[in-house]
């Protein structure tokens, strides 16, 4: 067996996909259970109604050529810059720019009066939003999967959308353009070269797999085998295992994908690779991604909506699994994120920081690389020095 069909997949059967990790969906029974504790027995914290601005955003500092950034917007929302070669920039900006799970709606919910509301600001309101140039979404809930904000940025920006499998078709229902789904482990390139504005590559040509609906056998998944460029930048966004789940009404379950998003920088002078995790529990696809992608110089993991554990251990990690996330993946660096905004669960609004404190301390992961950063705030990420053609990276 090659190191790529050992690699985890999630199989389409009987019109869901199956988690390699196991399910972590709970019965009826089992939320009729929890609703009952938050009732009678282990009453869920209260948050308060508003808490405003914590950070005061002045504006996003410039790039140079080769430097990249991110920029904690809030809930799983991070805002990542990269800085363009001049002679290779967009008209509009020296910057590519891409966002993941976009969400500037005052409630998480398909209605706009019932749901959980946030209880701050986004750290970058709607009209200080550069332009983006790519949209991330790691699956449907609607923390995550905001049509609102999706078809805003649709319609301004005009930006190349990449989704799990299963979700285009409902981006495409409400005017969204330039969707493309993806399956674990799938490559999406953009490049640019001396004189030559952006442009979006693919070595390969898409399937039906990558434009329709997922069959029952999807065995013939792109590798991620790349040509020689010339390319003076080059961004590879990969479309990565996560164990959580998909659903947006009582219907729909496991009918799309989730994943997360491996992002590798390639500039003249350095790489930079970022993992965007976003919404997943604790299991083994932190060290496979290790093994199979190397090791990120930031890896943006969530760290709240986490308790009752014996209800949400399987589908979000708390601060301690984020922890052994972390060490798993070897990280050079950490973003916490889905905390601080919605509550979705039952824990206080300041327990996630307090718990990570604790977690940090005892398995002894350093307190400095493990950020916290407040809506708005912008933190520069390093790259490390050009690698050996095909040296792996561990």
């Amino acid at each position: 067996m090659s190191a790529e069909d050992s690699r985890s997949r999630a199989v389409f059967k009987d019109g869901k996909f199956i988690s390699p990790f196991g399910s972590p969906e709970k019965t009826f029974g089992s939320f009729l259970k929890w609703q009952w504790q938050r009732l009678f027995t282990n009453p869920k914290a209260q948050w308060p109604d508003w808490v405003g601005s914590e950070f005061e955003f002045k504006g996003l500092p410039k790039l140079a050529a080769g430097e990249v950034d991110v920029t904690f917007i809030n809930h799983a929302t991070v805002l990542i810059r990269v800085g363009l070669n001049e002679s290779a920039g967009q008209a509009s900006s020296n910057e590519f720019r891409i966002l993941t799970d976009p969400i500037w709606s005052h409630r998480a919910s398909p209605v706009s009066f019932l749901g959980p509301a946030r209880v701050r600001p986004p750290g970058v309101s709607w009209d200080q939003l550069p332009k983006i140039d790519l949209v991330v979404v790691s699956h449907n809930h609607y923390d995550h999967f905001d049509l609102p904000t999706l078809r805003r940025l649709s319609e301004r920006d005009r930006p190349q959308f990449l989704v799990p499998l299963g979700d285009a078709e409902l981006l495409r229902d409400h005017g969204v353009q330039r969707v493309r789904e993806m399956d674990w482990w799938e490559v999406e390139d953009f490049e640019w070269s001396p004189g030559h504005a952006q442009t979006e590559t693919s070595t390969e040509t898409p399937t039906k797999k990558q434009t329709q609906a997922p069959t029952e056998a999807r065995t013939d998944a792109r590798t991620d085998a790349r040509t020689e460029t010339r390319a003076d930048m080059r961004i590879e966004a990969q479309f990565v295992p996560a164990h959580h789940w998909s659903a947006r009404g009582m219907t729909d379950r496991l009918r799309s994908l989730w994943g997360g998003f491996a992002f590798k920088i390639q500039t003249r002078t350095g790489e930079t690779k970022i993992f965007f995790a976003g919404d997943t529990g604790y299991a083994s696809h932190f060290t496979e991604l290790r093994e199979v992608w190397g090791v990120p110089d930031l890896a943006i993991l969530p760290v709240g909506a986490y308790e009752p554990r014996w209800f949400m251990q399987a589908a979000h990690m708390n601060p301690s699994d984020a922890v052994k996330a972390a060490l798993d993946l070897q990280a050079r660096q950490v973003l916490a994120i889905h905390y601080r905004c919605f509550q979705l669960t039952d824990e206080s609004m300041e327990q996630p920081e307090l718990d990570l404190r604790l977690a940090l301390t005892e398995m002894q992961f350093a307190d400095e690389k493990f950020w916290r950063l407040k809506e708005g705030e912008t933190r520069r990420v390093n790259a490390q020095p050009v690698r050996e053609k095909n040296k792996p990276d561990r």
